[in-house]
């Protein structure tokens, strides 16, 4: 496990979910799930790639919640946004119940 390659995955998330401000609840909170998947080099490589971002994940997002709007209106459970977070960044889905934790001892 290469920690300079997850420590710079956990970086651009935490820089990428800054950018939407405070207000952006959902972003946030998707961006502390994928934080919690980044446990092995490949998880990082996936949130490494430049090709995709947080800002391209909140586009996916809306684009499905327009196609199942009913009178200009959706909602999406946690569920359903962090399959569409793990598809999108090409992590494998487990719920938020079961995700694997990082160990923070790991890096002290």
């Amino acid at each position: 496990m290469n920690k300079e390659k997850i420590d710079a995955a956990l970086k651009k998330l935490t820089e990428e979910a800054e950018k939407f401000g405070s207000d952006n609840d959902c972003m946030h909170y998707l961006s502390e799930y994928l934080m919690n998947k980044v446990t092995s080099d490949e998880s990082a490589d996936r949130i490494l790639d430049e090709s995709i971002s947080l800002k391209g994940l909140e586009k996916q997002i809306k684009d499905i919640a327009r196609c199942k709007a009913k009178d200009n209106w959706a909602c999406l459970d946690n569920t359903k946004v962090e399959a569409v977070a793990d598809e999108y960044f090409g992590l494998s889905y487990s719920s938020s119940s079961t995700t694997n934790i990082l160990d923070v001892t790991d890096y002290l």
